[in-house]
């Protein structure tokens, strides 16, 4: 099957997407999947709106300047 999304967060997109077929994985430590092509379609749309929803939080939060001092409402997780 062949189906092309053109889309500017190839990366993000397809590690999403794979996070969520791994179970479906036909052949272990391999890249093949036996899953239905309308879930799959489905599976990249919800992940390319799921991008862009926190890829706007995050810009938004880094446009906010904080200037010096104590910082109590950073809720920045770093991992």
């Amino acid at each position: 099957m062949l189906y092309i999304y053109e889309t500017k967060n190839i990366k993000a997109i397809e590690d999403c997407v794979l996070a969520q077929i791994k179970t479906h994985r036909y052949k272990k430590r391999k890249n093949f999947y036996q899953i239905d092509k309308n879930i799959l379609k489905s599976l990249i749309k919800d992940c390319v709106e799921l991008t862009l929803k926190y890829k706007k939080k995050i810009n938004t939060k880094k446009s906010k300047k904080h200037e010096g001092g104590d910082n109590t409402e950073n809720k920045n997780l770093y991992l």
